[in-house]
C-alpha cells in the first residue's frame, strides 16, 4: 500500500511538472504573439501608407493619419494589452449654443455605441473617439476603415441634431403636457412603408409621402391634438382645402415616458410633385408653434 502511494505521488508530481512546463510554453508562445504598443504603432503606419493615407509621429506614443482632408490621431499606451484611442481632430465648436450641443451630443452617444462624444471644459471644442485594448496591429487596421465610416455618420448625425436643435432653442420654455427629444423626416410610399433610412437626403424625384415623427417625452397622459403645416421651398404651405390653417392635425395618445409618435405626412406618388430646395414642418399645439424640422429635398 506505501509503494503504491509512493508510486501515485511520482505520477502526481510528473503531471504537476508537465502542466508547469505547458503553461510556461503558452505564456512564452503568447508574449511572442502579442505585440508591443510601439510595434502596433508602426505597423498600423505602414498599413495606413499603403492604403494612401498620409502619416506622422510627432510623439512617442502618437500617430496622426490622414484620409482625404480629415485629419486622425492615435494614442497608443500600455501593453499587453495595448489601449488604442483613435478619433478624429477635434472640432471647432466656438460660439455653440451648449444646450444644443449637449442634446446633440447626447443622442451620437446613444445611437453610436463606439463612438463616444464629449464637449472640451472650455466648451470651444467637440470630440469623437474610439477606445480599443488590443494585443496586435492586425485587430486596429482590421476596424479602422470601419470606424473612419462610423466617425463620419456619427459627425453627420452631430450636425443635423444640433441644427434642428439650435432652430427650436426659443421654445424650450414653452408649457406643454409632453417634450420634444427629436425629431424625424421619413420618405414612404402610400402604405406607409419607408423609402431609404429616416433622416435621409431624399432625392426630389423618389419623393412620395414625407412623415415626421416625434421622439416625446410624455409627462401628463391623455389625448392631445398637434397640427403640422408643410412649408414649400417657395413659402406657401400644403392644405387640402384652401383656407384650412394646416396642412393635416393628429391626435397623439400620450403616455408618460419616452415614446415615438408618427405624426403623418404629405405628398403624393406623382413623380413630379416634389421639387428640389428647402422645405419645413412647423407643428401646433392649441395653434402654437412649439416645434420646427427643416430638412432638404436634392
Amino acid at each position: 500500500m506505501k509503494e503504491y502511494n509512493n508510486q501515485k505521488l511520482i505520477i502526481m508530481k510528473k503531471i504537476l511538472l508537465l502542466l508547469a512546463v505547458m503553461m510556461i510554453h503558452t505564456s512564452l508562445t503568447m508574449a511572442q504573439k502579442f505585440e508591443n504598443a510601439q510595434t502596433i504603432r508602426q505597423k498600423v503606419a505602414e498599413f495606413a501608407k499603403k492604403h494612401g493615407m498620409t502619416t506622422e509621429m510627432p510623439e512617442d506614443n502618437i500617430l496622426t493619419i490622414k484620409k482625404d482632408t480629415i485629419n486622425y490621431v492615435m494614442i497608443f499606451e500600455s501593453d499587453n494589452p495595448t489601449y488604442v484611442e483613435f478619433r478624429p481632430f477635434d472640432y471647432s465648436a466656438t460660439d455653440a449654443n451648449y444646450m444644443c450641443l449637449s442634446k446633440a451630443a447626447n443622442i451620437v452617444n446613444q445611437t453610436f455605441g463606439d463612438i463616444k462624444v464629449t464637449i472640451n471644459p472650455d466648451r470651444q471644442g467637440l470630440r469623437l473617439a474610439n477606445e480599443m485594448l488590443v494585443y496586435d496591429a492586425a485587430t486596429v487596421t482590421r476596424l479602422m476603415e470601419h470606424y473612419i465610416d462610423l466617425f463620419n455618420d456619427a459627425w453627420l448625425t452631430m450636425q443635423i441634431r444640433f441644427y434642428e436643435f439650435n432652430d427650436n432653442k426659443d421654445f424650450v420654455d414653452i408649457r406643454l403636457p409632453f417634450e420634444v427629444y427629436c425629431a424625424d423626416i421619413a420618405n414612404t410610399d402610400s402604405e406607409t412603408n419607408m423609402i431609404g433610412e429616416a433622416n435621409d437626403e431624399i432625392n426630389s424625384a423618389d419623393g412620395q409621402y414625407i412623415h415626421i415623427g416625434l421622439n416625446l417625452i410624455g409627462y401628463e397622459e391623455g389625448e392631445y391634438p398637434i397640427s403640422a403645416r408643410l412649408i414649400f421651398p417657395d413659402g406657401t404651405y400644403a392644405v387640402n382645402v384652401i383656407g384650412n390653417k394646416f396642412t393635416f392635425t393628429t391626435k397623439i395618445t400620450l403616455t408618460q415616458g419616452v415614446k415615438f409618435y408618427d405624426l403623418g405626412g404629405w405628398g403624393s406618388t406623382d413623380e413630379n410633385y416634389w421639387k428640389p430646395g428647402k422645405y419645413r414642418y412647423e407643428l401646433y399645439y392649441n395653434d402654437k408653434l412649439f416645434y420646427v424640422k427643416n430638412f432638404e429635398m436634392k
